[in-house]
């Protein structure tokens, strides 16, 4: 039963496959889920209309596929059950980019798919699940992790976010220094289309902060 709940595949293996994962995801799918029938359903608050529903639908629809190709590559392509099981610390593909993309890619799909109710309550919703993630994940993976690897994971968290992919710091130090042979790569297309497009994400959300914010005060002065 216990290795059963710990997920452990290998003899010798220090951390499980699966950590805190499916507990912490349905944690923040089930929040959520009742953000959306409370707001939606119950009260029937911040629900939007006229070209907001298609703004937030496409911009679900965006998040959401970015959600499934960051999880697809951390989970299915990055030969991550290997490392956990030699008790390797992973660092290059994706992982160079996110330390945790599976987490990453899940909570981008719980906020694709809540944006198809068009309801601005869900936008502080994805503040609320990071907090979420960080607060778990600083309290569980990140102190296995340090005491399994030490100072080696302490350099890795300076280099690379938690939960919000970005640009790795030795590959920005290659573009400012004009080292670029490696743009060419179809791995390296990917990656940069993938953060372009989450720049290009966050943007929206700050704009259409400041749109809706302007709307309430008008509404209110009225």
């Amino acid at each position: 039963m216990g290795s059963t709940v710990k997920n452990y595949s290998k003899e010798g293996q220090k951390l499980p496959m699966f950590g805190i994962g499916p507990f912490l995801i349905y944690g923040i799918a089930f929040i959520n889920a009742v953000v959306i029938i409370l707001t939606s359903y119950v009260f029937k608050v911040g629900i939007l209309e006229d070209i907001w529903v298609l703004i937030f639908r496409i911009t679900g629809g965006i998040i959401l596929v970015i959600g499934i190709i960051i999880w697809f590559i951390g989970a299915m392509r990055s030969g991550m059950d290997k490392n956990i099981t030699e008790n390797i610390l992973k660092t290059d593909g994706i992982y160079s980019w996110v330390r945790n993309p599976m987490y990453t890619g899940c909570w981008f799909i719980i906020v694709g798919i809540s944006f198809m109710w068009h309801n601005y309550w869900m936008i502080p919703m994805i503040l609320v699940d990071w907090v979420i993630l960080t607060i778990v994940l600083k309290n569980t993976e990140e102190k296995w992790l340090h005491d399994l690897y030490g100072k080696e994971y302490d350099e890795y968290k300076k280099r690379v976010n938690r939960c919000i992919p970005w640009v790795p710091k030795q590959k920005i130090n290659l573009y400012h220094a004009g080292v670029t042979n490696s743009i060419g790569t179809k791995k390296t297309r990917i990656s940069t289309l993938i953060t372009i497009v989450i720049m290009m994400k966050t943007r929206f959300f700050l704009i259409f902060i400041f749109i809706l914010r302007c709307r309430v005060w008008r509404r209110v002065e009225v």
